[in-house]
């Protein structure tokens, strides 16, 4: 009886394939998220998924209250569905600290494209899953100070400080250090 034995070429070969498959998802990867929308990502309010990030790139802090319970918010808001890339607004962290990155100083976000960007609604008498209720106010505060215009027109600018609570009882406006941001 002869036996054949199997060459090196062919473990090779199928070692090739795999190492071309994976310079090829590695080569997706990285053009999705320095190019942008490549992965079929939607254009929310005019922001591109990743496209063009580098020329404003400034904080703002948000922080929502219903009935005296603070709420916070997650890590990874404004990253693409697919996860491969990052619209000009996010978080990466519950902080509640905003990430405004976008391609030049006419970039003007608003605390509404945040929210179109989460895919959650904002208005004077709600904010995510959260709504006004009998005897129930809705206060907005930007900069400690009483904002009475919608939430959805809130210019995101450095070192912002927003606060909407629906209430009562209803918690003072706070601070926030931004340290080095």
């Amino acid at each position: 009886m002869i036996r054949q034995q199997v060459t090196p070429r062919v473990k090779w070969g199928r070692l090739g394939c795999l190492v071309v498959g994976f310079i090829g998802v590695i080569a997706f990867l990285v053009f999705n998220e320095f190019i942008g929308n490549a992965g079929g990502d939607t254009i929310v309010d005019g922001m591109k998924c990743g496209a063009q990030m580098n020329g404003v790139h400034v904080h703002a802090h948000l922080t929502l209250f219903d009935r005296d319970h603070q709420l916070f918010l997650y890590a990874g808001i404004g990253r693409s569905q697919q996860g491969q890339c990052w619209y000009w607004v996010h978080t990466h962290d519950a902080s509640g600290v905003i990430h405004i990155e976008g391609p030049d100083t006419s970039f003007k976000p608003t605390l509404g494209n945040f929210f179109d960007v989460w895919h959650q609604p904002l208005s004077r008498s709600q904010f995510l899953d959260y709504t006004l209720g009998p005897g129930q106010a809705m206060r907005v505060y930007v900069n400690q100070q009483p904002y009475s215009g919608n939430p959805r027109n809130i210019r995101l600018q450095k070192h912002e400080t927003i606060t909407i609570e629906i209430g009562p009882p209803f918690e003072a406006p706070r601070t926030y250090n931004f340290g080095t941001l």
